[in-house]
């Protein structure tokens, strides 16, 4: 399964870690955060099935953005903090305004003590919505650096 080595090349394949997991003491729920970048969108079919085929579902877009498109896996690992957890990957192409989000509230979080900070205060806050069951309302709340 997963993406063959001719699809990552002919749709220029690119991996980003993002989300709570690839910002250092950022608390989060331990849900791991892969972005997908392709030179084309929607995703074409190989890039689809490929996710399917490594066991991936498609969920649907994000709540920020209907060209953020999400695939979901229960992570497998005994023993593991992280078995049991879902990882999410994103799709979205190259220089879309949904990945640039990602990627820069990462690395603001990561080099700026002040962006961390209020990051991780509104992560705070909106965990009052994943406490309500809403993860659709936590995802709007916590916002972006």
């Amino acid at each position: 399964g997963g993406l063959s080595a001719e699809v990552r090349s002919q749709y220029e394949v690119t991996w980003e870690h993002v989300g709570s997991t690839s910002i250092r003491g950022m608390p989060g729920t331990l849900h791991p955060d892969s972005l997908l970048m392709i030179n084309s969108f929607p995703p074409p079919r190989q890039i689809i099935q490929g996710l399917l085929d490594d066991g991936f579902v498609f969920f649907g877009s994000g709540p920020n953005h209907k060209d953020d498109l999400w695939f979901f896996k229960k992570i497998k690992k005994p023993g593991s903090v992280l078995d049991g957890k879902a990882y999410k990957i994103h799709v979205n192409k190259h220089g879309h305004p949904p990945a640039l989000v990602l990627i820069e509230t990462r690395n603001r979080c990561n080099n700026n003590p002040e962006c961390f900070n209020d990051y991780k205060s509104s992560k705070i806050e909106a965990a009052k919505k994943l406490e309500e069951g809403d993860v659709f309302g936590y995802k709007k709340a916590k916002g972006e650096c």
